[in-house]
């Protein structure tokens, strides 16, 4: 899958093991196995259930989420004019094969 980031501040933090493990301590090991499995998918259909990945609501709507630790994920929009959705209005998940990462947050801490 083509990964974009938000910045080039979040791009050097989360291409690098080391930067990540500075800024992001605790969840760094979690972090980097989401981000190996976002690299390794075709798409976001192809990660494994585990991720958790999944679509936000409300003010956040068009935005997905995929798991890290416990209350912590990484947000991110896919990188496509228009969101596919199947013929029952679900996300065709198949067809989103780019993304635009837009931060690591803790939705429960906001």
């Amino acid at each position: 899958m083509k990964i974009e980031f938000r910045s080039k501040k979040l791009a050097k933090i989360l291409q690098s093991e080391s930067a990540i493990r500075k800024e992001y301590g605790i969840l760094a090991k979690n972090l980097m196995v989401r981000l190996s499995e976002l690299n390794a998918a075709q798409n976001l259909a192809g990660l494994p259930d585990c991720a958790h990945c999944h679509p936000l609501t409300g003010d956040k709507k068009g935005r997905f989420s995929v798991r890290i630790r416990k209350n912590w994920s990484l947000e991110f929009k896919p990188n496509l004019d228009k969101i596919p959705l199947l013929s029952d209005g679900g996300v065709d998940l198949e067809k989103i094969d780019s993304i635009l990462v837009l931060e690591v947050v803790d939705h429960h801490g906001e």
